[in-house]
């Protein structure tokens, strides 16, 4: 999988904008951050920026 690029990650709102659609969108309910250190080295390997935000449980289960 592709890693996104410093400039990207500089505006996560944009990004996770560019990742879902506007009805995907709706279902946000925060701010998205990148997952720290110690949970991408844990489920990922420590590869790569993962962008984590929270949402109502429609977005997952609709």
């Amino acid at each position: 999988m592709d890693s996104f690029g410093e400039e990207q990650l500089s505006d996560l709102p944009a990004l996770l904008a560019s990742l879902l659609t506007e009805d995907q969108l709706t279902h946000v309910t925060g701010e998205p951050e990148l997952l720290d250190e110690e949970l991408t080295a844990r489920f990922f390997a420590g590869e790569g920026s993962h962008i984590v935000f929270p949402c109502d449980s429609s977005l997952i289960f609709s």
